[in-house]
């Protein structure tokens, strides 16, 4: 995920110089300042779930606005960047939310469930998920 935000934060900015564009400020805006102080309150699968959804809706923002651009932008440069790098964040938003909906269906812990205990995978803390049969 670093990798692939920090390519695309390269291309843009060279996307911004070819088309002699004063780049953004790189500081959040009051809304995204408020989304990371809201993350960073929550731990477990509270922080998972809001951190899952952010992304979720983050990437479906961000693929309406460069569709919007792609097909109605004043800038032929930015017009390019955005199209080009429509595949990839429709992809990512694919992912994102069949990721959303796993933590979405994931089950409770088994104290919380009428389920046999002895069925169930404790590899991780906050959810468990069935074994899988052999």
């Amino acid at each position: 995920m670093v990798t692939d935000h920090t390519g695309a934060g390269t291309k843009f900015k060279q996307a911004v110089a070819e088309a002699k564009l004063t780049a953004p400020a790189e500081e959040l805006d009051a809304k995204h300042q408020a989304l990371l102080d809201d993350l960073q309150k929550k731990d477990g699968t509270s922080f998972d779930t809001a951190y899952v959804k952010a992304q979720h809706d983050g990437h479906i923002e961000t693929v309406a606005m460069f569709e919007a651009y792609a097909k109605g932008g004043d800038n032929a440069r930015m017009k390019q960047f955005a199209n080009d790098m429509l595949p990839t964040q429709t992809a990512v938003t694919a992912t994102s939310e069949r990721l959303s909906r796993f933590l979405t269906n994931a089950i409770p812990r088994p104290w919380r469930c009428h389920a046999n205990p002895e069925q169930w995978d404790r590899t991780t803390t906050d959810t468990v998920r069935p074994r899988r049969r052999t």
